[in-house]
């Protein structure tokens, strides 16, 4: 926000929180805001010109000659219908655009850090020498468009505790039908508690049609797979924070929600709690009621919910739309809190 003493004279919205702000002149170009976000990400964002206060006049109001209006309706609409004989309608289909697909090519996998390397205990500035887990998985993005594009960069952003390796690519040109396949590493530290499962892949490139080249951006969401963020342990059975969510359908299996965890070879496991361990070592339990249409989750640390109820959220709506039926007539899947969430 621009203030002239206390009025406000420009406002934008940026994607992250700046942590410095400068304003920059390139190329000529004066007013462009210089953003750089607490993990290095400079962005500029350029404020535009002074906006136009020209008002039109107001129309003299007159009286609508409604016979003389339908008269040039009719001639209009025989025009358009004496153009349209002996011609078919097909519809353009849009050139220039970029398609992105992703996959995960491997099942997250554990990384130990050898014992010499030093690792922040978190206790002050001390630091000790001990193993340090963390996992990692590969995606296979592939990039291809049905149109000649050129200075083409794909970038790929992160919010912490994630990181990939690499995260920008760069090719020249890229000619139409081609597919790019570019394979990312994602590793999961423990230094933070992860918020959600996505990654963006932006693709910034140069379009050229009839003579004309301009800028485009197009992106695309990568989910990631819930066990890049954490390892199955055994349920706990009090917590200090709860959390329990209704529904209207049958309950689930939990190892049928979450089969990437499933332990169902072992008999001393139950079969209606399931545990997750965060890499930064906070627990997470879920829970399905036997005898309701419930689910609650509990952990000793409120922030670590937050993705484990997104993620459960998630697979219910996908597991009611796909499966929920009562004597062959669909079910509407309900999902709502059962209690008074702090915000």
């Amino acid at each position: 926000m621009v203030y002239d003493n206390m009025r406000m004279e420009w406002t934008a919205q940026v994607s992250h929180s700046p942590v410095a702000v400068r304003i920059g002149k390139f190329e000529g170009l004066k007013g462009v805001v210089v953003t750089l976000d607490e993990v290095g990400h400079v962005t500029c964002s350029y404020m535009g010109t002074d906006p136009s206060h020209f008002s039109p006049p107001t129309p003299q109001a007159r009286e609508m000659n409604y016979e003389k209006l339908e008269k040039e309706y009719k001639e209009l609409h025989k025009i358009v219908k004496e153009s349209l004989k002996g011609s078919e309608v097909t519809p353009v289909r849009k050139q220039g655009v970029v398609t992105i697909t992703s996959e995960v090519v491997e099942k997250p996998r554990v990384i130990m850090l050898s014992d010499g390397d030093h690792v922040s205990s978190g206790e002050g500035d001390s630091q000790q020498s001990r193993a340090a887990i963390q996992l990692c998985c590969e995606v296979m993005v592939e990039l291809s468009t049905d149109h000649m594009i050129s200075d083409v960069v794909l970038t790929v952003d992160t919010d912490q505790p994630l990181a990939v390796h690499p995260c920008i690519f760069r090719w020249n040109q890229i000619a139409a039908g081609d597919v790019n396949p570019i394979t990312l590493t994602f590793v999961c530290t423990p230094n933070m508690l992860p918020a959600h499962t996505l990654a963006v892949v932006t693709v910034m490139y140069t379009l050229s049609q009839s003579a004309v080249a301009h800028p485009a951006i197009t992106q695309h969401l990568i989910t990631l797979p819930l066990s890049l963020y954490c390892r199955p342990v055994a349920p706990a059975k009090n917590a200090e924070h709860k959390v329990t969510i209704d529904t209207n359908c049958p309950p689930v299996s939990l190892f049928t929600l979450f089969p990437e965890f499933s332990v169902c070879d072992d008999e001393t496991v139950p079969q209606n709690a399931i545990g997750f361990q965060l890499l930064p070592g906070a627990e997470v339990t879920l829970v399905v009621s036997k005898t309701s249409e419930r689910y609650r989750l509990q952990s000793d640390c409120f922030e670590a919910l937050a993705l484990f109820e997104a993620e459960l959220v998630k697979r219910l709506t996908q597991h009611y739309d796909e499966s929920v039926s009562i004597c062959g007539v669909a079910l509407i899947g309900v999902i709502c809190y059962a209690d008074v969430m702090l915000l």
